[in-house]
């Protein structure tokens, strides 16, 4: 007999499971046919999608003219650009990235969040000078 925690990491909730006709569980009984492909789309597997995201800032200051205070440049800008820095979402989100599908932006199955890597947090340091 195959064992119906084998693959992948598995959350506890899959304990919660069909037992007997008239059962509200989460997953289908560990005899059901379906139970090795728990991939069916259904409004059990429905989440909140809502968040908000501070996807880019900039900050910089620039000096020019005599603020620069050099003789061998015109203007000088110092910056750093952040990106994906804060990302506010639902408790009841499970996924990685609420921004990401598992299969890119396939309208098929957009928003499904298995195994789909999240986006970077990045930090750019940078300075722009003119001569």
């Amino acid at each position: 007999n195959e064992n119906p925690v084998s693959g992948f990491n598995k959350k506890t909730v899959l304990l919660d499971y069909w037992k007997q006709p008239g059962d509200e569980a989460f997953a289908p009984g560990v005899d059901s046919e379906t139970r090795g492909i728990f991939a069916q789309r259904s409004t059990l597997q429905l989440f909140d999608g809502s968040y908000m995201r501070l996807k880019n800032v900039t900050l910089g200051y620039t000096l020019t003219g005599n603020k620069a205070n050099t003789d061998v440049f015109k203007q000088v800008r110092v910056y750093v650009t952040g990106t994906n820095l804060l990302t506010f979402a639902s408790d009841d989100f499970r996924g990685q990235d609420i921004e990401i599908s598992a299969n890119g932006q396939n309208n098929l199955v957009q928003g499904e969040s298995f195994f789909a890597m999240p986006q970077a947090k990045m930090l750019q340091f940078g300075l722009q000078t003119k001569f």
